[in-house]
């Protein structure tokens, strides 16, 4: 049995003189850590009511989750408590917000209040804000209220302006875009010195965030917490969301208002301080440290969209010497720095930024200056290649072709390190563009060694497991570790799992358009029943099936093919948590014959797959009872569904200039069925048009009198 872990003794410390500590005083790591700021001591009975108050939230929550049905004296009852609890703020707003307990309870009642205690609240806060800003508790207060004042302002800009919560003063409470601007006046001196704090970078990024918004669907990622980035989404389900109205009923926010006119003035304010305000020096360190970059991050966004990257003497000027200009004789330490940016864990968000925002004439300047040249040690490196797979996406079809005479060295340990990103960003903008379609494909089958048609019908497994050809033939004990070490020391064997990474290539190559998609469909077909129903198990692999079911540039005769090999173990698939899903997509692409001998495979197994926790959604959804007693009457139904999902059939974003047609990969099968099909045509009467084969089949049967 296993020992129980031995109780730690008591150790005699030798005594030592009692400090006297102040009774309102907070811990003495808080002190330490925050020599800089003046203490304000709590009343500890004013923190105790707020712990009551956190309680009844707490409450709250959980009958909300519940779904509890409130009547109107329990609203009201609601209403007055946080009313009261509000009340109690003022006047004492400092010391709630620096306090590390109550500061968490004043962000909770933030996200509560309505447009007016929002008002009122700032406005208590306004004096104090460029010293609460930089105080590790009161700055999460100070950057919850901006978050939540975006929809106020939304609000206000539809002319819904709430009323005060105290009549007397309803004539002097500022609107909260003139408080918003009136805290960016505040901060605007000395937004560089907190730009590179750590506890007000944060507040000063959301500020300028909020000032630099284009559209107000922009202010949705403004709400994602800052700390707690470890609370799962549905931990934060049970928290209490809803505001407690106080005057009007609080209107939805309208994305189609117009943006506040002075918020684009006060945030080109704060970029044009920036860059007269610092040395190009001190802006290029800047761009490595973890909490002065982010805050660059916003401004050269704001840079970007009033495009001024292309000017001299502006922010992306200054971070990318030599660049704008076109000065091809660079100093060895701007060089190092353009070396450098791409390579740093920091640096590198920075330059996707940049990627990810600039406009044609910039971003063209950077491929060609800093990216284009550097591609076959950048596409390797731990940290840059995630830059290349940005900037992959940008590139039109003459950047493409820069891509091309890339040697297959690169992108074969590209693969093997299992940094595939840059080769799906590739393969993606490759399907946009519709443009070196056959050079991506052969890049794929290089990397992975693929040099004969046996090869080739391994295509799916080794990119689906990251491996190539000759390594997957081998054991996996005898192959050699392609990953390379772990971080905490040792090897990671070779597997034969799936990886998100390889089923993500899959997808990107079946969104080609036909035949160069034909390369991974024939390997589909080739794959063994075990290992087709292998990958429909998967969570990861299945998705590969799902989107060549639903591309719209995949042909018709693949996913029939794909649906008739899974009849036989379609019981074994349905019965799956993960399978079933894939079932279902395979149902809704066969044709109704198709579905009828799906539909009858499964007979024997009826009961079995009604008793199944996955299986009993499809079998009620196939009918079968219907198809048992009425087979005239399914087929019909079942021809109508068929017709109907045609009609619904939304094709992908990548393949919306694509023909409807379905490309056949056999000539000789192709001429076939267009000969076949002229020839009913021929024989069918002028003026008759059959919309399904099934219903043919039906109105022949009716004319002659007799069930088919």
């Amino acid at each position: 049995m296993p020992k129980e872990p031995r109780k730690r003794a008591r150790k005699h410390k030798p005594e030592t003189a009692p400090v006297d500590e102040d009774e309102g005083a907070g811990p003495s790591w808080i002190a330490q850590s925050e020599p800089h700021l003046a203490a304000h001591p709590l009343d500890q009975e004013l923190k105790a009511y707020f712990r009551s108050v956190d309680i009844k939230l707490q409450e709250w929550a959980s009958e909300d989750a519940e779904h509890v049905q409130l009547i109107e004296d329990q609203r009201e009852d609601r209403t007055a408590f946080f009313l009261a609890a509000t009340s109690e703020i003022k006047g004492h707003e400092v010391e709630l917000t620096e306090d590390p307990e109550c500061s968490k309870i004043i962000e909770k009642m933030i996200r509560l209040m309505d447009d007016a205690l929002l008002r009122t609240l700032l406005v208590g806060l306004v004096d104090v804000l460029p010293t609460l800003v930089k105080h590790r508790f009161g700055s999460h207060v100070c950057q919850t209220l901006l978050i939540s004042s975006a929809e106020t302002i939304n609000r206000e800009m539809q002319g819904i302006v709430a009323d005060s919560p105290e009549e007397n003063q309803s004539s002097v409470l500022p609107t909260m875009r003139a408080l918003i601007l009136q805290v960016s006046e505040i901060l605007l001196e000395d937004s560089l010195p907190l730009m590179s704090d750590a506890s007000a970078s944060p507040v000063i990024r959301t500020l300028l965030a909020l000032l630099s918004i284009q559209t107000w669907t922009e202010v949705l990622p403004l709400k994602e917490p800052r700390h707690n980035p470890g609370k799962t989404r549905r931990s934060m389900n049970g928290q209490h969301q809803t505001a407690i109205v106080v005057g009007k009923p609080t209107a939805e926010a309208n994305h189609n208002v117009a943006i506040p006119p002075g918020f684009g003035i006060m945030a080109r304010r704060y970029l044009e301080h920036v860059c007269t305000g610092a040395t190009a020096e001190a802006m290029r360190d800047a761009v490595y440290d973890e909490i002065t970059g982010p805050a660059l991050q916003v401004l050269i966004r704001l840079e970007a969209q009033s495009d001024l990257s292309s000017q001299a003497g502006s922010l992306f000027d200054f971070i990318f010497p030599g660049v704008v200009s076109g000065d091809k004789d660079v100093t060895k330490e701007h060089s190092d720095h353009l070396h450098q940016i791409f390579r740093h864990p920091v640096g590198s968000h920075f330059v996707e930024v940049v990627v990810a925002s600039a406009s044609e004439p910039v971003f063209r300047q950077l491929w060609n200056r800093l990216i284009r040249k550097n591609l076959s040690s950048l596409v390797n490196d731990p940290v840059a290649n995630f830059v290349v797979a940005s900037a992959f996406g940008k590139v039109n079809a003459k950047g493409l072709e820069d891509v091309m005479p890339l040697p297959s060295t690169a992108w074969s340990e590209c693969f093997e390190s299992g940094r595939t990103g840059v080769i799906q960003a590739l393969i993606k903008r490759s399907a946009e563009l519709r443009s070196h379609e056959a050079e991506v494909v052969g890049i794929v089958s290089t990397a992975i060694g693929v040099q004969t048609t046996d090869d080739e019908r391994l295509i799916v497994p080794c990119v689906m497991t990251l491996q190539t050809v000759k390594a997957y033939r081998e054991p996996p004990s005898a192959a050699p570790n392609m990953y390379g070490p772990r971080h905490g020391g040792g090897s990671r064997p070779r597997t034969k799992e799936p990886s998100v990474q390889g089923a993500l290539i899959l997808q990107s190559l079946l969104h080609l358009n036909a035949p160069h998609n034909g390369m991974v469909l024939r390997s589909v077909e080739a794959l063994l029943p075990e290992e087709s129903l292998s990958m429909a198990k998967s969570p990861v692999s299945s998705r590969v099936f799902d989107v060549l079911l639903e591309s719209s540039t995949v042909p018709y005769r693949s996913k029939r093919a794909l649906v008739t090999a899974f009849i036989g173990q379609f019981h074994l698939l349905v019965d799956d948590r993960v399978g079933s899903f894939v079932a279902e997509k395979l149902w809704q692409a066969g044709d109704p014959y198709l579905r009828e001998r799906i539909a009858k495979s499964l007979y024997e197994h009826e009961e079995a797959l009604l008793a199944s926790r996955s299986g009993k959604y499809f079998i009620r959804n196939a009918n079968l009872w219907l198809l048992k007693k009425d087979p005239i009457k399914w087929r019909k139904q079942q021809a109508e569904k068929a017709n109907q999902n045609k009609k619904e059939a939304v094709p992908s974003p990548h393949m919306q200039t694509q023909p409807t047609s379905a490309v056949d990969l056999s000539p000789s099968a192709s001429n076939g069925s267009e000969k076949k099909r002229e020839k009913n045509k021929k024989k069918r009467k002028r003026g008759e048009e059959v919309s399904d084969e099934i219903d043919g089949i039906f109105s022949a049967a009716k004319k002659k009198g007799r069930r088919p």
